[in-house]
């Protein structure tokens, strides 16, 4: 579009949160004992299992960006 410019511009942000580890399962629902044991393992190795009042949570982190352009 001849004549218009555009401001281009971006931003990067993570997002951390913790979600339970039952709800984490209830996504994964073709999930058998065998992997299950599996994730758990991994999740224990990776630092990110954590008890919270007696319950097994999941920390979890998202890297995401957001780009977007104004016409002027």
């Amino acid at each position: 579009m001849e004549g218009e410019s555009q401001k281009k511009s971006f931003s990067c942000f993570t997002r951390d949160y913790d979600i339970s580890y039952k709800s984490l399962l209830k996504q994964l629902v073709h999930l058998d004992m065998d992997s299950e044991e599996r994730v758990r393992d991994y999740l224990k190795k990776s630092n990110r299992l954590l008890k919270k009042n007696g319950e097994l949570w999941v920390r979890c982190k998202y890297r995401d960006a957001l780009i977007w352009y104004r016409k002027e």
